[in-house]
């Protein structure tokens, strides 16, 4: 019985954070001020990290077909482990660039604040990115596998990879044009995120927005 009970409370969270993600991607601007209004910072990041697992869990759905199509399946949880820590790492990464960017505009701002800004606003839609960039990541598991199959060596692959690169570059067919156009709209959210950012840092910090959007343009 109690190992029932504690499946069926895993199952409740697993819900609850599910439908907070929901939420929160149709309600990004009141998700990010809910987890800014967190006095807690490690409460704040917390909170932030968990609504950008979910992103992340369901990016992986989204990318199942292609994992799948080069020889990883979804329960391959070294490939995914990986794949999760350099994007929470970017995360952190770029979070500490916004700030530093403010900090030399003259704006005093915190990283638990950025950092929480921009999963609300960027990582968020993880899932939709993923899908946005489908044919580039079809395109480039392509060369790779092509490459694999060759044996070449990390020299050899690198020049390979340009070459092929560039050859996808030139040519007109469907996945070129698709990509580009997914391409073009993923541009335009990440900038649509960032303008966001821009208005809560100066509603945050109590500064104009153009200082704001020259500190994060």
């Amino acid at each position: 019985m109690s190992m029932l009970k504690e499946l069926r409370e895993t199952l409740n969270d697993c819900r609850d954070l599910f439908l907070e993600w929901c939420v929160a991607a149709r309600h990004p601007i009141e998700k990010c001020r809910n987890l800014l209004a967190i006095e807690n910072e490690r409460a704040r990041i917390t909170d932030a990290m968990n609504l950008w697992l979910v992103a992340f869990l369901r990016a992986i759905i989204v990318d199942i077909p292609l994992y799948h199509s080069y020889g990883i399946e979804w329960n391959n949880f070294g490939f995914h482990l990986v794949s999760f820590l350099c994007l929470t790492s970017a995360i952190v990464i770029c979070g500490l660039a916004i700030q530093v960017s403010l900090r030399m505009h003259g704006i005093r701002s915190s990283s638990p604040d950025l950092i929480s800004m921009y999963v609300a606003y960027v990582m968020c839609y993880q899932p939709l990115m993923a899908f946005l960039n489908y044919f580039h990541d079809l395109r480039t598991f392509a060369v790779l596998d092509s490459a694999k199959h060759q044996g070449l060596d990390s020299t050899h692959l690198v020049r390979y990879f340009v070459a092929q690169s560039k050859i996808n570059s030139e040519s007109l067919g469907f996945v070129r044009v698709s990509s580009s156009i997914c391409a073009l709209l993923a541009c335009a959210l990440s900038f649509v995120g960032c303008a966001l950012i821009a208005t809560t840092v100066s509603e945050r910090y109590s500064v104009s927005r153009v200082k704001s959007f020259s500190a994060i343009g």
